[in-house]
């Protein structure tokens, strides 16, 4: 195991919102090992289950985690506060349009098996 990549999507039928989170571990980083995962979850969210967004964030110091949002194609979306065992830490949020995925999503190869049983998970009856 060299990570974990997450995708929810709180009230998604509502607001085709997604948003992602992820780690790997140290002797892994550098080698597009993020972007490929990140890449697989975005392509499931938009590609096969209708997402119109979706939003991501990482510390203002977290610059491999910011590179590869950017590298995706996200764009910033503000920045806020949040409270850490070591005080207030400042958070860079992105998103990530449809509209922006499609024009580059050409670059990540992404294939989906066994959707068609799972979409009931997400609410998604058709």
């Amino acid at each position: 195991m060299v990570g974990v990549q997450s995708l929810e999507g709180e009230h998604f039928l509502e607001l085709r919102t997604v948003d992602s989170t992820s780690w790997l571990v140290h002797d892994v980083r550098g080698r597009g090992v993020g972007i490929a995962m990140r890449s697989a979850v975005l392509g499931l969210a938009f590609d096969h289950l209708g997402a119109m967004a979706a939003v991501t964030s990482a510390r203002t110091d977290n610059a491999a985690s910011l590179g590869v949002s950017r590298h995706l194609g996200y764009r910033d979306n503000g920045v806020s506060l949040s409270a850490s065992g070591a005080g207030p830490v400042q958070l860079v949020h992105m998103r990530l349009t449809a509209d922006d995925w499609q024009a580059t999503s050409g670059r990540w190869q992404v294939t989906v098996r066994g959707l068609a049983a799972c979409l009931p998970w997400f609410g998604i009856t058709s």
